[in-house]
């Protein structure tokens, strides 16, 4: 069912909002939809530099992420066992084909792991947090994953080409995408070539990237598939293998031609869907999850169309429009299993666990393994993020959150780990209770008060404050005891599910 939006009419929604309207409640909004979390410093800083340069400082200039030191590792790790496998003389003595390939097997999950650990620990910084998020979007539009390309080298290449396209226009970025080998593998185009095209790619950049259903034919599917034949990567760069392609005339949408890959990629952005499907997209993921109704998504297409379809434009005018800061839309969007967690470490200043493994593991309980979708159409989420298992774990990663860092129950490894974080000043893993001493102090109504206003997006509901002081005023027990049962409480509510 499509939103009734009628506090916003279409002629004023995409309209920038009036700068001097801009507050502390604005601000709050923004920096949860647009990063993770609003501090209380963050939103102060925001009010203090407005919005524009609120968006200047998120999306100003880009932040690189390099390669983790494991991911470098294994690129040439790769390249010896592959030169192993085929090679009897370079192999170890003893190893067998199934050993070298088990072996690779190994390297590729703890690479890809110790990958996305990296990136958790990059986004989980305010500044790189807007950035990240954007990243984290339209990896869940152009999906690669890792259960399918297992090769955590090119998953990273294909999410630092979405990283670096802001400043890019969409076609431009879809045309990129068409040569990254992290698609070339997920979706088989190098298996495409002259007499036996592979329908995947042509079929997924229609329907899922750029389209949308019912908005082409199974004839623009099968003459778009003949024409993005000879597609290949070597030495782990997509290029064109012009033996492979099919240089016939095709009829796509009606045009015929010689067509190759770039003529398919400029034939869909001619078509009226394209400048609808993205900004749609864009919405579900930092709007809302209700249907914006046509007129309002047609406006805005038409507006983006009119910016060059340029991936920043987009997010500059949702960001700055009237619609994005109408009030119904506070406390109304699902908070993916990532975004609970990393606005959890922001809200609480805390550090990404040092632990790779257990950190994926808690991600994956919660449903959602970061560049691992389940399919090509990334991640449903909404109301399927939540269920009875995936809220009972983000329950418990409340708990653990408050819980003692023993470092008795650590192994060898653990404890060299979280004595390297220590020492690197990221070993902040555990809310202390000397940081529930600050606020142990506070009367019942002022501590409801402190954590109502910073955990939970608008106005605090008056029958659950009740409910928190009247328990702080009768709970027997130590007060620190008290602060941390309450924020707990509030941190494992379904209202801080939410943003």
């Amino acid at each position: 069912m499509a939103l009734e939006l009628k506090n916003v009419p279409v002629s004023s929604a995409w309209l920038p909002l009036d700068p001097k309207a801009w507050n502390d409640d604005l601000a709050r909004h923004l920096l949860r939809r647009m990063g993770f979390a609003a501090t209380p410093d963050g939103v102060a800083h925001s009010v203090r530099i407005g919005l524009a340069g609120t968006l200047q400082e998120a999306f100003g200039q880009l932040r690189p992420l390099n390669p983790s030191t494991t991911l470098v590792n294994f690129r040439k790790e790769r390249d010896d066992v592959r030169t192993q496998a085929t090679s009897y003389r370079q192999a170890p003595a003893g190893a067998t084909p199934r050993q070298i390939y088990v072996n690779l097997e190994q390297l590729r999950r703890e690479a890809f792991t110790d990958s996305v650990h990296h990136w958790l620990e990059f986004a989980r910084q305010p500044e790189n947090s807007a950035q990240e998020n954007f990243t984290l979007f339209l990896s869940d539009v152009l999906v690669v994953a890792f259960n399918k390309d297992k090769d955590p080298s090119q998953i990273f290449d294909h999410v630092d080409l979405l990283r670096r396209s802001w400043q890019m226009t969409y076609p431009e970025l879809i045309k990129a995408v068409t040569f990254s080998p992290g698609m070339i593998r997920y979706l088989d185009l190098d298996t495409s070539y002259v007499g036996v095209p592979n329908e995947n790619y042509a079929r997924e950049l229609m329907e899922l990237f750029t389209l949308g259903e019912g908005h082409y034919t199974e004839k623009d599917v099968k003459e778009a598939a003949r024409a993005l034949t000879g597609i290949v990567i070597r030495q782990e760069e997509g290029t064109f293998a012009r033996p492979r392609w099919d240089p016939g005339v095709k009829t796509i949408f009606g045009a015929a031609g010689p067509w190759g890959a770039k003529d398919v990629v400029d034939l869909i952005f001619k078509q009226p869907a394209s400048r609808t499907f993205l900004p749609h997209e864009f919405l579900a993921w930092y709007l809302t999850n209700d249907p914006v109704p046509k007129p309002y998504l047609e406006a805005l297409g038409a507006l983006w169309a009119e910016r060059g379809m340029r991936l920043g434009a987009l997010a500059e005018i949702v960001f700055s429009s009237r619609l994005f800061y109408d009030p119904q839309f506070r406390g109304t969007l699902i908070k993916s299993p990532v975004r609970y967690y990393l606005g959890l470490l922001q809200d609480l200043n805390l550090d990404v666990s040092p632990f790779p493994e257990p950190v994926m593991r808690m991600l994956r309980s919660m449903g959602q393994e970061p560049f691992n979708a389940p399919n090509v159409r990334g991640w449903v989420g909404g109301k399927n993020w939540i269920n009875s298992s995936t809220f009972a774990a983000r329950r418990q990663l409340v708990q653990q959150l408050f819980g003692p860092a023993n470092a008795v129950q650590l192994n060898a490894d653990q404890r060299m780990m979280l004595a390297d974080a220590t020492k690197a000043g990221q070993g902040k893993i555990t809310v202390t209770p000397d940081r529930l001493q600050n606020v142990a102090g506070l009367a019942p109504p002022d501590l409801a008060d402190h954590f109502l206003n910073y955990f939970l997006p608008g106005a605090p509901d008056p029958a659950y404050r009740a409910y928190i002081v009247d328990y702080l005023n009768n709970s027997m027990g130590m007060q620190t005891q008290l602060v941390r049962e309450v924020a707990e409480a509030v941190l494992q509510s379904p209202l801080y599910n939410v943003c």
